[in-house]
């Protein structure tokens, strides 16, 4: 079965055996992130996600004309050398995508509206 969000699988669904090589129970960005680098690798890989939208705890909801934000507010991107997000964009291919910018100390800068997340969802369906 199809609809908007893709194709819709129930978990006894036997057309799942063997299709693929890895499942990721839960699309927040540990799950994303290892689906992009496991499918870069050659891999068959589905993620399975019990929300409407990817994204785990940086997604957004509504209610009624307000828009919430539920994500994170800032990633430590460290220093190039010892942070280990560094390399894992790098592995991904986003770390020159979109410009990521370190927050002054006072924590006030504003950041641009394309997100990690939304960069990841994008690798993802490219990928699948």
């Amino acid at each position: 079965m199809t609809s908007e969000l893709g194709i819709l699988y129930s978990p006894t669904d036997s057309s799942l055996q063997n299709k693929f090589d890895h499942i990721i129970i839960g699309s927040g960005l540990g799950g994303l992130i290892c689906a992009a680098k496991l499918a870069l690798n050659g891999k068959k890989v589905i993620v399975l996600e019990q929300h409407f939208q990817a994204g785990g705890c940086a997604t957004t909801f509504k209610r009624g004309k307000d828009v919430y934000e539920v994500a994170l507010h800032e990633m430590d991107l460290g220093d190039k050398k010892t942070d280990g997000k560094h390399r894992i964009f790098k592995e991904l291919g986003i770390d020159k995508t979109q410009p990521l910018c370190h927050l002054t100390q006072s924590g006030i800068q504003q950041i641009k509206r394309i997100t990690i997340l939304y960069l990841m969802v994008q690798i993802m369906q490219e990928i699948i």
